[in-house]
């Protein structure tokens, strides 16, 4: 009786320690939500801030222009300008999701290693020792290089 005891404490003490890591994951999700959100909400703010800024800039020189031969000019210019505030958009998106997805695959990395600990304690037998990943398997000679 108590072995079958022993064995439930066990089970639920490894049970324990999965639904730790579990809710390291969901924390770290939530986390990184958040810092999405907040920082699509800054970038959200810009675009509108950057549309005026173009459009001002596109229809304030024509006023103060009285030649409609530089009107082409200023287009171009305009449209140099929405292409610049674009990139740079596209920049700033991309360095605001890389560094979530950096964030997550930090933490999904630490779960696996929290799961291989676990899985050691609960049954030694199951995990192999770890190789080093520098240590690559030998190379198999072929006839040719004998």
């Amino acid at each position: 009786m108590t072995e079958v005891s022993k064995i439930a404490g066990d089970s639920l003490g490894y049970f324990a320690g999965l639904l730790e890591i579990h809710l390291k994951n969901v924390k770290a999700l939530c986390a990184a939500q958040r810092k999405l959100l907040d920082d699509l909400g800054e970038w959200q703010a810009r675009i509108p801030r950057q549309f005026s800024r173009l459009s001002q800039r596109l229809l304030e020189k024509p006023l103060a222009s009285s030649e409609t031969s530089d009107m082409p000019a200023l287009i171009i210019d305009a449209i140099k300008d929405s292409i610049n505030a674009s990139q740079e958009n596209s920049g700033l998106l991309t360095e605001i999701l890389k560094d979530n997805q950096v964030a997550l695959q930090t933490r999904m990395n630490k779960a696996l290693d929290e799961l291989r600990t676990l899985i050691a304690q609960a049954i030694p037998s199951a995990m192999p020792p770890t190789r080093p990943p520098e240590q690559a398997a030998p190379e198999k000679q072929t006839p040719s290089s004998a």
